[in-house]
């Protein structure tokens, strides 16, 4: 069954979305003004949005779950600075990355490694688009996120494949017999 024709999976999607989106946007915002150094939550929020929406694909269980999850979150993100500068461009950003993880789990039919590989490169997409977004856009700081890339890319990756390997850990110890996510797989 797809996805976007089941409104039962589509708002369960939607309901982890805007979970993750408000617990980046509250943790990011706290630690921002405790330190007073923006990218201060770039970790904290790579565990907690990759553990949040993994957690939420695995409980879904549909192809397309992880693709809406980030539609929901980057529509929020929008006037903010997660996902990069503020802007409408941040919803292609999210679809790019959506899609990147959720083919990755298909390719590796849902093995609990193709989450975290799916993780990683799901960081690497949006990290990738919001380059692309900032040159087409003429914004200022493209020279120094180029600069600093790769760097990026991989100190960004460790903590989204430690979320997703905590939502997998999660969702097997805790979740996966529970009656609401039974009922939801049927």
């Amino acid at each position: 069954m797809i996805l976007f024709r089941d409104l039962k999976h589509s708002s369960v999607a939607g309901l982890f979305g805007a979970l993750a989106f408000a617990l980046a946007y509250v943790i990011g915002m706290a630690l921002t003004l405790a330190t007073g150094i923006p990218i201060a939550s770039a970790a904290v929020n790579g565990i907690i949005v990759s553990f949040v929406m993994v957690l939420g694909a695995k409980i879904i269980d549909r192809h397309g779950a992880f693709t809406l999850m980030t539609l929901v979150y980057s529509v929020l993100a929008v006037p903010t600075v997660l996902l990069g500068p503020p802007g409408p461009q941040k919803i292609v950003i999210g679809l790019g990355m959506g899609i990147v993880f959720d083919l990755i789990v298909f390719a590796t039919k849902k093995q609990s490694w193709g989450y975290v590989v799916g993780s990683v490169l799901f960081i690497a997409t949006g990290v990738l688009l919001v380059l692309y977004s900032m040159i087409l856009l003429g914004m200022p700081g493209v020279e120094r996120l180029k600069q600093a890339l790769i760097v990026i890319i991989v100190i960004s990756s460790l903590p989204a494949s430690i979320g997703a390997f905590l939502g997998i850990r999660v969702f097997h110890n805790k979740f996966k017999h529970l009656s609401f996510v039974r009922n939801l797989h049927c």
